[in-house]
């Protein structure tokens, strides 16, 4: 009965077998705050450069009827909007390198920056049929899943709370007139796309949390454990000197108590 009790893993990890772990790339992630940073990074550019998207878009369209006077004047303009064009591309890519960028800085969190050549080694062992069942067997595959299934449904009523509260904006577009529908129409999408954003953050909240809590449960401890490494640990020499460093520390406050000045 001891035995069975020693081999439960009920203690918590220690700050020896967590910093190994550190050390083997293994540190607790959050893929939906990099989703979340992601998705609010390319809507924030996206906001924020559309009205110069829309003024070369202007430009582009009155180049385009632009009176052709001259033998060399439409070969000008070709190459005038050719030119812009790609400028204006140019202007609509590579503002998006940042949003990689920032999910890729945002996954750092909250484990931190760790590399490790053992990742990049092949891992025969996962191509197991036996391994693969239980790796989907484990509790945080299971919770997986069931949070996938839970952010579908959430994601599946905000769109349909969304959707059926804009249908009466959406009717009324038609009687505007064509700037006032498209700007009308504009907010009527933005509105949707910053809500589904907002979900996209609530699910960073609250996973950020439970994706540390699932994986110091799964690192759990042993008592015969702790004590096996609390033997391994100070059998070690430069614990065992830093153990006679602090008693000859306390040693000496205690005898300059009991010295009188």
């Amino acid at each position: 009965m001891a035995e069975a009790n020693n081999g439960d893993k009920t203690e918590k990890a220690s700050p020896q077998k967590l910093r190994k772990l550190r050390e083997q790339g293994q540190v607790p992630r959050s893929k939906d705050v990099a989703m979340a940073v992601g998705i609010g990074a390319c809507l924030a550019l996206q906001v924020q450069l559309a009205p110069d998207y829309l003024a070369d878009f202007r430009s582009l369209f009155a180049l385009g009827f632009a009176p052709l006077d001259g033998e060399a004047a439409l070969e000008d303009t070709w190459s005038i909007a050719f030119m812009a064009t790609l400028w204006l591309l140019a202007k609509m890519v590579l503002p998006l390198a940042l949003v990689p960028l920032a999910a890729a800085l945002a996954s750092l969190y909250p484990g931190g920056w760790v590399f490790t050549a053992s990742h990049l080694q092949p891992k025969l062992e996962r191509l197991s049929p036996l391994g693969y069942f239980q790796r989907l067997l484990k509790p945080r595959h299971l919770s997986g899943v069931l949070g996938t299934a839970l952010k579908a449904t959430v994601m599946l009523v905000v769109l349909y709370r969304v959707s059926n509260t804009s249908v009466p904006s959406f009717t009324r577009l038609p009687a505007l007139s064509f700037p006032d529908a498209l700007r009308a129409a504009t907010q009527l999408a933005l509105h949707g796309i910053w809500t589904l954003c907002g979900v996209f953050v609530l699910f960073a909240l609250i996973d950020l949390p439970w994706q540390r809590f699932m994986f110091l449960r799964e690192q759990r401890m042993s008592k015969q454990e702790g004590k096996e490494e609390y033997k391994s640990s100070e059998g070690r020499p430069e614990v065992r000197q830093r153990i006679r460093q602090l008693q000859q520390q306390i040693a000496r406050r205690n005898v300059r108590r009991t010295v009188p000045t």
